[in-house]
């Protein structure tokens, strides 16, 4: 069907877009110019109030039918015969029972995700609470890739947009990472799977809390790791940390934001001499941070605080249970 647009013929206050020749719009124009609802279907606007009428008529015409809808100076007119109506009336309830089915297998295969996921959730944190951290780390890594597996192939069956449970499944799968005795496992995850490098920072600070986090603040339903976190110092946590932020900034050199939010961790956690090193790295660089402050004046900041510590004495070694 070849719609023609803009079509004016003389005598007809009209512009058409429509499919019927001229002899036949003007044949259809004596049908439908008498009906009380076409003169009133207009535009019209009073001060900032704006209201719309419009025409929508199916029109018997010869053998079929014509879809009529607009305004009273500018009709749509699609002309079918009845036989043609039929086929394309059948045609759109075929693609609505497409669309219900596609729903439907969506439905399902969501599901089918979400429960597979919460018992692989569940099988890791049972290994976890066992020590089997080898184990835990295949489950975890089994998890991500099954979300990333699900949401390519939703995306290119169905042609929509998957809710991207892989992001939300990346966080829970680093908190589970926290419980583990070292940080080697998040590591190679993070190294395989981040995109972006403030995933790295943020297990870093998860770590550290995880770190000091007693038995009884424990969230039921979390992850039991008094028996390890509980009995560390902070020197063990902070060697763990180290290898995570050496990672991230490995990966991410010349990203001035990620050397601020480490420096600014360690300061935070009394690690002078590892916020040292990061700033140095960052000096070296020539990289600025979030509020393009040059690192060089960090850095004496940060050495006029490490003589302080110096001149006090370091600090007494003491467990992280609080």
């Amino acid at each position: 069907m070849e719609l023609r647009e803009e079509v004016q013929l003389s005598g007809i206050p009209v512009l058409w877009h429509t499919n019927l020749a001229d002899e036949d719009l003007r044949e259809l124009y004596t049908i439908v110019c008498t009906d009380p609802d076409l003169a009133q279907s207009k535009i019209d606007v009073r001060g900032f109030a704006v209201s719309v009428r419009t025409f929508v008529r199916a029109v018997p015409f010869k053998d079929g039918y014509c879809l009529c809808y607009g305004l009273k100076d500018h009709l749509v007119v699609i002309y079918r015969s009845s036989f043609d109506w039929e086929i394309w009336g059948a045609r759109l309830a075929e693609v609505k029972e497409l669309k219900e089915e596609q729903a439907e297998e969506l439905r399902t295969e969501r599901l089918l995700f979400q429960v597979t996921d919460q018992h692989l959730r569940e099988k890791a944190s049972m290994v976890v609470r066992a020590g089997q951290y080898e184990e835990a780390a295949q489950l975890l890594e089994q998890r991500f890739q099954q979300a990333r597996a699900i949401e390519e192939r939703i995306e290119k069956n169905f042609r929509v947009k998957w809710p991207k449970y892989s992001s939300r499944i990346f966080e829970d799968v680093l908190r589970l990472f926290s419980c583990f005795p070292n940080t080697d496992p998040a590591v190679a995850f993070l190294r395989a799977h981040a995109k972006h490098w403030d995933k790295s920072v943020w297990f870093a600070e998860s770590y550290e809390i995880r770190s000091r986090t007693s038995y009884k603040e424990l969230v039921p339903g979390e992850i039991d790791s008094y028996h390890f976190l509980n009995h560390t110092t902070k020197e063990v946590v902070f060697a763990e940390i180290h290898k995570v932020l050496r990672m991230a900034v490995e990966r991410f050199p010349n990203e001035g934001r990620l050397y601020e939010k480490v420096c600014l961790f360690c300061e935070r956690n009394t690690q002078v001499a590892l916020a040292l090193e990061y700033c140095r790295l960052a000096v070296r660089s020539s990289l600025t941070d979030n509020t393009k402050e040059i690192f060089s004046f960090r850095l004496k900041r940060l050495l006029k605080k490490a003589q302080m510590v110096q001149q006090t004495g370091p600090l007494r070694d003491r467990r992280l249970r609080r």
